[in-house]
Order: C-alpha cells, then structure tokens, then sequence
C-alpha cells in the first residue's frame, strides 16, 4: 500500500565556515561554523514540531549539510530512513522536486536538507505557482526550514502548484 506525501519540508544548512574554503579543503567539504551550531541549538518550537513528523530524509552530501542533520536528529525521533545524496550539491532547483517525487508515495513527511540558491528559488517556485502565504522578498536564511503542504492527487507527479508554504 502506498503512502502519500502530506509534508515537505526543506531545509537550508546551518551557517558554514568563510566561502573560501581552508587550504586543502573544497567548497563541499566546508564545516559549519561556530554561528551555525549556535542557530540550530536555537531552532524555534514551531519548527522543532514539524521536524518530529519527518520519516524521510533527504540530506546533501556536503559536510555542512550532514553536520546540521546531525544536529537535529534529536527532533527528528520517526525517521526510517537518511539517504545522503551528492546530486543535491549545486544542484538546480529542478532536482529538488525530481528527488521529491522520486520518493512521495513511500514517506508521508519527507525533509530535505540541501543549499541555495535552490532553497529560497524552490519557496520562490511555490509562491509564484500560487501556494505562498504573505509576501517574502529574502532569500530562506541559514538554518532555515520551510514546510509546504502537498495537495497533490494519487500518483502525479507533485509540482510547484500542488504546494502551499505552511511555514517559513
């Protein structure tokens, strides 16, 4: 019997190291950063709830992405499954729905944790498609987490205009 996705929730990674990698180190293998643990440690109730409904993980592959689940798999007690996938580094926005519906009719909740611009273009798809809720003229912040309500039918294919921005 299949599952299908009533939430999605993306998440921007935390605040990382300088954009200038250290030496020896690329662009994908930058840390967070002393402000990035300290923007997780402080994650509002509102987004704390929506993380306990997740059962799927999305996660990039770089190091910056994999520390902020890490920290936040405390709130995130119904996960079944984490997939770290490298094709979300960089990645166009496209590919964040692609992987999306890869997996919406196994997860009710899924989380992705990924990077901009893709995180903010992705809230900007949705608003245009007519699923915002107010005006937003920033980009989603560092540690931010947007939840948007699926009202999709069956087996389509979700696309920008079956979501509606629960949160942000």
């Amino acid at each position: 019997m299949s599952t299908n996705v009533k939430k999605i929730i993306i998440m921007r990674h935390a605040n990382a190291k300088p954009t200038t990698p250290p030496p020896g180190l690329t662009d994908k293998e930058r840390p967070l950063s002393k402000k990035g643990w300290e923007e997780l440690s402080n994650l509002g109730k509102q987004e704390r709830e929506a993380l306990n409904e997740v059962t799927l993980v999305l996660c990039s592959g770089a190091t910056r992405t994999r520390e902020t689940l890490e920290r936040i798999m405390g709130y995130l007690p119904n996960v079944q499954k984490v997939l770290y996938l490298d094709e979300l580094y960089q990645a166009p926005v496209w590919i964040y729905l692609e992987e999306i519906n890869l997996w919406k009719g196994e997860h009710p909740v899924i989380l992705m944790v990924g990077h901009n611009p893709a995180v903010s273009e992705f809230l900007d798809k949705v608003r245009e498609a007519g699923g915002g809720m107010g005006e937003y003229s920033e980009s989603v912040k560092t540690a931010g987490i947007c939840v948007y309500t699926v009202h999709s039918h069956g087996d389509e294919e979700i696309g920008y205009k079956d979501l509606n921005i629960f949160i942000k």
